[in-house]
């Protein structure tokens, strides 16, 4: 009971899509209604919309898209941050209507996401610039691997047997953690050198089990050129750790640990200054 009590849900959505297709099979609009369950009090259930709007304007080539969404207060467990972040939601009904799509007009379902896939260069209607883009390499390499072509080609059904096995695909593009999607993203830290060589990183990120203390002070340690044993990482008190944003979207190495290697460079400065 604990585990559902205590503890944040994904956001339970109802997504009503419509999705234009011409004769050629090109997608000239997107238009989403997205109604989500919050739960009874707010986490990041406000900013998930975001990263599902991403999704709706940036998987496959679409210039027009509309994206309204609805986060309501209810009496269910509150919804938080899970892997993910609200693309699971969006990419199973933008695939769901690919493929609907792709029947409607007679196309592969291959050959219709090969036909929408952007191309490097490309900026999404959202303002995301595509300066590299692997998709139509990443769709030809999976569907060469299971031997799709000659699978699609199998009876789907086979006599006497009721569990049948399909065959389908999907794709998807999400942030990585190199990635700001947001002005508040950011981290803090302080770093101090005591006078017996022993190096206090204090940083707003938090480990949670990640190892993410092993990383900021492998990191600070290579700046500072100490051994790792040098570095003591302090992470647990909120009275003195300065701000994160939060453990999440794959950002503290990056993030926090640039933060932390800018903190240990400019402290490598003032000693090399004094020296």
């Amino acid at each position: 009971d604990e585990e559902f009590i205590a503890s944040p849900t994904r956001l339970p959505a109802r997504v009503g899509l419509r999705t234009g297709c011409d004769a050629a099979g090109r997608l000239p609009f997107r238009d989403a209604d997205i109604l989500l369950d919050n739960g009874a009090y707010t986490s990041w259930g406000a900013t998930t919309p975001f990263v599902m709007m991403q999704t709706f304007s940036s998987l496959y080539r679409v210039p027009h898209v509309k994206f309204h969404t609805t986060v309501a207060y209810t009496n269910n467990p509150y919804s938080g941050s899970f892997r993910g972040y609200g693309n699971l939601q969006a990419t199973f009904a933008v695939e769901q209507t690919m493929d609907l799509l792709a029947a409607r007009v007679g196309m592969d379902p291959l050959a219709f996401r090969m036909l929408n896939a952007q191309e490097p260069g490309e900026v999404t209607g959202q303002g995301m610039e595509f300066v590299t883009c692997g998709l139509r390499d990443c769709l030809t390499s999976a569907t060469e691997m299971p031997r799709w072509t000659e699978k699609r080609a199998a009876p789907h059904t086979v006599p006497g047997r009721r569990v049948l096995r399909g065959i389908g695909m999907a794709s998807m593009v999400h942030v990585g953690g190199g990635a700001k999607i947001y002005r508040s993203d950011g981290c803090g830290s302080i770093l101090s050198i005591d006078d017996f060589g022993k190096v206090t990183l204090v940083t707003g990120s938090t480990d949670i089990g990640q190892g993410s203390e092993t990383v900021l002070a492998q990191m600070v340690a290579e700046t500072l050129g100490v051994g790792i044993d040098r570095v003591k990482v302090v992470n647990t008190d909120t009275d003195v750790k300065p701000w994160d944003v939060g453990v999440h979207a794959s950002r503290t190495s990056y993030v926090a640990g640039n933060s932390a290697i800018m903190a240990a460079r400019e402290a490598r400065g003032k000693l090399l200054a004094a020296a």
